[in-house]
């Protein structure tokens, strides 16, 4: 008897503090100031652009050097090899840099 006696005491005061979780302070405390209004922030539509800092046929770290222009647009390269993979489809591979935010530079001319 003594056991259910101190389980349901347990549980009573458990209960009473899950209650009390649930007020807000701010309903019992009085200021003079008003209330500060609620801002909404909408973040941009889409990815954050980037400037390109990988090749993108192997996903390493560009050399400005070696680039072609295509379609109006700058694509680095990291080395002398990778722009024939480019050439082979440069559709999917601006497509690709597109989906991951990057923003190409604009060729020159």
């Amino acid at each position: 008897m003594k056991r259910a006696l101190y389980l349901l005491g347990i549980v009573m005061v458990v209960g009473i503090m899950a209650i009390g979780c649930g007020k807000s302070d701010s309903a019992t405390t009085t200021t003079s100031e008003a209330p500060t209004p609620e801002v909404s922030v909408t973040p941009p539509a889409g990815p954050t652009l980037v400037s390109q800092s990988a090749c993108p046929v192997s996903g390493t770290p560009i050399d400005k050097t070696k680039f072609r222009d295509h379609e109006g647009q700058r694509v680095y390269f990291c080395c002398d090899n990778c722009p024939k993979a480019f050439e082979a489809d440069p559709a999917k591979f601006i497509a690709e840099m597109k989906t991951e935010g990057i923003e190409l530079e604009k060729a020159p001319g």
